[in-house]
């Protein structure tokens, strides 16, 4: 006789025993007959009020059948009869959790553990709850509690090792996923968190098997697939990548059509699609995402924004690149040469601090400089808030470590996106963007969600207090030849694809004892690299690698080139800045989407439209031309040299002046209460 039978002729006997409703209540729920449990269970409760059990059971099955609002109601109604249920606190944390609201959730966790200090789960899932919310040091505690009171926990295991990679602490994040995968070889979690372990710590080899291990136990998976294909593009193995691709392309059309948020990130898309629709509904997906995790946490801060004339407006530059770094070097003017009548300066760093010249320059330009990355999103966000923060200007967008959580919050009554992401953010918490008429056409207009304001010249910052050193090394100290024309391309190796370096190989094989510059991203890339320029019919020795250098001495090694050939899909940006304040010539194709159409922008704000070509094909030939001409090219690096001194590109000061017009109008809107609106500062 089965349990429906049993409990029903029970019941025939005696048809008001709450006890016996609820264990058919609970029978049904296990037969997976979801609305029929929801009745036995709601009569056990109507004939036992008090029957915490019962409601307890009730909305576990609620919950099951998404009927949130009445399983938070049962679960509650069970905590009134018997307070120190912890399982019941711990089902109410999951609820919360499920309805996006993670403050609540923590609360419901911490009761849990305060009646039972031992309950494994709760320690996990409260860890992992403060991981999500970026709140580092308290997951790392709760994370250890759970692995302490359970050494066979691999999911705990795995969530410490996250944390501790988030923190930095690589070598035991690597030795907890290791734990994880001794409890079970097949936890893909573990395996995917470990490859992407391995891809920081440029160990692409393991990452790329790692990887595959994963694909081979969940086939199709997004993440991994996508994580693969963009560290093929980092080690230039363009036939794996080939293989990747099309499935990639049908992973995040599929996660789009469904409304979700594709594996591939929104830097991934700009970096091998110059389609901005498409790049825009990918990084529109990623920001819809971050805002619905965190808009409770938003609308539980409530800040609020006063709208009254003040003596100076506030800006609140926020990154995790304030130090040895590309942001650092390019934005070290702006803080400096701010006007310190109309403007108070701010700057909020939760990224790593390395006491370099470019840091300290920072800190010592600002007003105010902060340190936030001890905090999580929300603590941030509020540190922002009650400083006063009138205009906050994000720098980084969708790139590695963004904390985009901040700005999601909106802690400033104006948000602004700006510079590290070369396109629109997707994102409704930034009202503006910085942009320039050549990166964003008229015609590209539709593929932004913020506001426009267009600079004149070029949206791209430089600090012309850059130092170079004043020491030039000899080509033999570079590995270079000492004849011959250097061509060069200090851009990363996921920047390179096979159209443009066919491009190069062209030219190298119409220029004699021409060799190519490049930087040595990593073994793999260098290898690579090499034997694609062997396909093509070229000595791979005519490729030299150099490693990095510091930023002043890097500015004076690039004086040796000749010219620098640009990317394509993915330009040089800070790398063909850097090229031109070392008086070098950089050749470029713009493209169809903002990342591919940066070095066009910055060219024509130093007046070389002349270097600016409307094909491959035009900027092989123009770079053999220049290289058989040795009186052509020595004026061409001699007007670099010049208009490096006299054109907007290094004009710090008045790219600083546009940028404070632009602040200064959307100041006046949101006075005005004007919704914003584009902003053209050109002439």
């Amino acid at each position: 006789m089965d349990a429906e039978r049993l409990y029903a002729d029970l019941l025939a006997l005696r048809p008001a025993v709450a006890d016996v409703w609820h264990l058919r209540g609970a029978a049904a729920a296990q037969a997976g007959q979801g609305e029929k449990a929801v009745s036995h269970l709601s009569r056990a409760i109507e004939l036992a009020p008090d029957h915490a059990k019962a409601r307890a059971d009730l909305g576990v099955v609620l919950m099951g059948l998404g009927r949130l609002e009445a399983a938070e109601e049962a679960f509650r109604g069970a905590l009134r009869v018997v307070p120190d249920f912890a399982k019941v606190h711990f089902d109410l944390a999951n609820l919360l959790a499920e309805r996006r609201d993670p403050e609540g959730a923590v609360e419901s966790l911490q009761r849990a553990l305060e009646i039972d200090p031992g309950y494994v789960e709760a320690h996990y899932n409260l860890g992992l709850l403060f991981a999500d919310h970026g709140r580092m040091e308290e997951a790392e505690t709760s994370l250890r509690a759970a692995v302490t009171a359970d050494p066979g926990h691999g999911g705990a295991w795995g969530g410490l090792g996250n944390v501790l990679s988030e923190r930095g602490e690589e070598e035991e994040a690597e030795a907890c996923y290791q734990r994880a995968l001794a409890l079970d070889a097949g936890d893909a979690d573990a395996l995917y968190n470990l490859a992407n372990l391995f891809n920081r710590r440029v160990r692409l080899e393991e990452a790329v098997a790692t990887y595959r291990k994963v694909l081979s136990l969940r086939p199709g998976d997004q993440d991994a697939t996508a994580q693969l294909f963009h560290l093929l593009q980092r080690a230039c193995d363009w036939s794996a990548m080939g293989a990747l691709e099309g499935g990639l392309d049908r992973l995040t059309d599929a996660a789009l059509a469904a409304g979700g948020c594709p594996g591939e990130t929104a830097f991934m898309s700009i970096t091998r699609h110059m389609d901005p629709g498409r790049n825009h509904a990918v990084a529109r997906a990623w920001s819809k995402s971050i805002q619905a995790r965190f808009e409770p946490v938003r609308r539980t801060l409530g800040f609020h924004y006063e709208k009254r004339e003040k003596e100076r407006i506030r800006l609140a530059y926020v990154s995790g690149n304030f130090f040895d770094h590309p942001t650092a070097h390019n934005t070290g003017g702006l803080y400096r040469l701010h006007d310190r009548d109309r403007f108070e300066v701010s700057a909020y760093s939760y990224g790593r601090r390395d006491d370099s010249l470019y840091r300290r320059g920072i800190e010592e330009a600002c007003d105010r400089f902060v340190d936030v990355s001890g905090l999580g999103p929300a603590d941030a966000a509020r540190r922002i808030h009650e400083d006063g923060a009138d205009i906050l200007i994000g720098l980084m967008g969708h790139t590695v470590g963004s904390r985009l959580e901040i700005a999601a919050l909106r802690p400033a009554p104006i948000q602004v996106a700006y510079l590290t992401f070369p396109g629109s953010l997707g994102a409704d918490f930034f009202d503006y963007v910085l942009t320039d008429h050549v990166v964003t056409p008229d015609k590209d207009r539709g593929h932004y969600s913020e506001t426009p304001v267009f600079l004149p010249d070029t949206y791209w910052p430089t600090d012309n207090a850059l130092a170079i050193a004043a020491e030039v090394p000899s080509r033999a100290e570079e590995g270079l030849p000492a004849e011959g024309i250097v061509f060069s391309s200090f851009n990363h190796a996921q920047k390179i694809e096979p159209v443009m370096f066919g491009a190069w190989m062209e030219i190298l094989s119409r220029v004699e004892d021409s060799v190519l510059w490049l930087l040595r991203s990593n073994d793999l890339a260098v290898a690579n690299l090499r034997r694609e320029a062997e396909v093509r019919g070229i000595d791979p020795a005519r490729l030299v690698f150099a490693d990095n250098a510091p930023k002043d001495r890097h500015l004076a090694r690039l004086r040796l080139a000749d010219m620098v050939l640009d990317t394509r899909i993915y330009n040089g940006h800070t790398t063909t800045t850097d090229a031109l304040w070392a008086g070098v010539p950089v050749l470029t194709v713009p493209g169809r989407h903002f990342a591919s159409r940066v070095s066009a922008s910055v060219l024509r704000a130093m007046d070389l439209d002349s270097l600016v070509f409307p094909d491959v094909a035009a900027m092989v030939e123009a770079a053999v031309r220049f290289s058989g001409d040795r009186d052509l090219l020595a004026t061409l690096k001699a007007e670099v040299a010049t208009k490096r001194g006299t054109t907007a590109l290094f004009d710090t000061q008045g790219l600083v002046r546009h940028l404070e017009d632009a602040y200064g109008r959307m100041w006046e809107d949101f006075l005005a209460g004007r919704a914003p609106s584009p902003i053209d500062l050109a002439p």
